[in-house]
């Protein structure tokens, strides 16, 4: 994939900025493909770049979805990391700290969700309820549940 970004980067580069409009007009297609291939291997500063070259032409909504992409993927991977961190918590808990401990394991269940740590969510959600805490995640999965159920695609309409 980065070989294809790497042909097409310098293509779109040597392209003059007196080309013909049929050439001209392939630009911005290009810059949204290189975008597309740069998600594709991770190339964070490649995005940054080839999504500033769009918005200077125009392709603000183009540019602020690869940004977008970028940034949530950096996010997701932040929260992702805190879940882990999150859980080696419970190696110092004491009678004292108990009660922060149960809403520590909430905000574990909750960021593991946030995040697509699905296989955190569980288990992060017994400890808090065993320690008095997790009442807000069940709030929390239960109106998610309502959400899910509204956004359903229902029975095929018959005319």
């Amino acid at each position: 994939m980065r070989e294809h970004f790497t042909q097409l980067a310098r293509a779109v580069t040597a392209l003059p900025a007196t080309a013909p409009d049929h050439l001209a007009e392939r630009r911005h297609d290009s810059w949204v493909l290189l975008c597309e291939l740069a998600l594709g291997f991770g190339g964070a500063e490649e995005i940054l770049y080839w999504a500033g070259q769009l918005e200077a032409v125009g392709g603000h909504v183009e540019a602020a979805y690869f940004r977008g992409v970028l940034e949530t993927s950096r996010l997701l991977s932040r929260l992702s990391d805190l879940a882990e961190q999150l859980g080696g918590a419970g190696a110092w808990e004491t009678p004292d700290n108990r009660a922060y401990l149960a809403r520590l394991f909430e905000l574990q269940a909750t960021v593991a969700l946030a995040s697509g740590r699905y296989e955190l969510v569980a288990d992060a959600h017994r400890k808090a309820a065993e320690r008095g805490a997790g009442q807000g995640l069940a709030d929390d999965l239960d109106q998610l549940r309502e959400l899910l159920a509204r956004l359903a695609p229902g029975p095929a309409q018959t005319s």
